[in-house]
């Protein structure tokens, strides 16, 4: 459990920076890091405390250099309330894709959407090849392989979702006919933070606290509300444990329901996502 806590995190660090920390304050950052974002992606709080023994029991030195890691797990075993990042609406996700296809990243538009349907962790929609990608245009499918993730629970696992989505097989056709990369997003983990909030803010969306997590929680959420099933959505989501995933959705349904948007704010974002029905 601890190698692979501390493998999971080496992964995150690669997409999240461009080279390793080579520094304790640099290292315990990071790790503050990670841990929020289990916590934002409605992890077990196991996975938290895997990492600081992990690391601890592979690098003793290090032990003493983690007081921001320790504090995230330490609130988080205190279920002392957190604020999470909210989640976006299947509207916001397709105005941002439009707005990015208007400008001729498809490769960022199909990563949106794409994170979004599956209920992708940020890791996983990052990391995500081509190669892991199957589109069956004759049935509408699209199916994709996830390697090593959280919950395959052995080294060298792979997890395999399928959903049916005319729109996305239509997105992923066009994004892969358009100068396309070895990975589903053409860039580092930076700029798909810097792009996202660049859209963010060009749909009058910047300051509301939408992050990357907010693709999962908000395709989970939405997923969940249309369905009403918790079983199917625990299955898409990947989550070992139906009693966090519950916590993790109430809290996000609830925020929905108390959310308005400006008003012309709205009307830019249905306009932009009327892009989707002409094209």
């Amino acid at each position: 459990a601890y190698k692979k806590a501390v493998a999971n995190f080496f992964l995150f660090m690669r997409l999240m920076i461009d080279e390793l920390p080579d520094d304790f304050v640099l290292v315990d950052y990071w790790a503050g890091e990670f841990i929020n974002a289990c916590w934002q992606e409605g992890e077990p709080v196991g996975y938290a405390g895997h990492l600081i023994s992990g690391l601890s029991r592979f690098l003793p030195q290090i032990r003493r250099h983690l007081p921001t890691a320790r504090q995230y797990l330490s609130n988080w075993q205190r279920i002392k309330p957190v604020k999470r990042v909210p989640p976006l609406t299947f509207l916001c996700v397709q105005a941002m894709c439009a707005a990015a296809a208007k400008v001729g990243r498809w490769d960022l538009a199909v990563t949106l959407m794409t994170a979004f349907l599956f209920f992708l962790r940020t890791t996983e929609f990052l990391a995500l090849s081509w190669d892991c990608i199957r589109i069956s245009p004759d049935v509408a499918q699209v199916a994709i392989a996830l390697p090593n993730t959280k919950t395959s629970g052995r080294k060298q696992a792979m997890e395999s979702l399928r959903i049916k989505d005319v729109r996305l097989v239509k997105l992923l056709e066009k994004a892969k006919g358009c100068g396309a990369g070895p990975r589903l997003f053409n860039g580092s983990g930076q700029d798909f933070r810097n792009e996202f909030q660049a859209v963010l803010k060009a749909l009058g969306l910047a300051g509301l606290g939408f992050q990357p997590y907010s693709l999962r929680r908000g395709g989970a959420t939405h997923f969940f509300t249309k369905t009403s099933s918790l079983d199917a959505t625990v299955v898409r989501g990947r989550w070992k444990d139906a009693k966090t995933a519950r916590i993790y959705l109430d809290d996000a349904v609830a925020w929905q329901v108390q959310w308005q948007l400006p008003e012309e704010v709205q009307n830019v974002i249905v306009e932009l996502a009327d892009f989707w029905t002409e094209w």
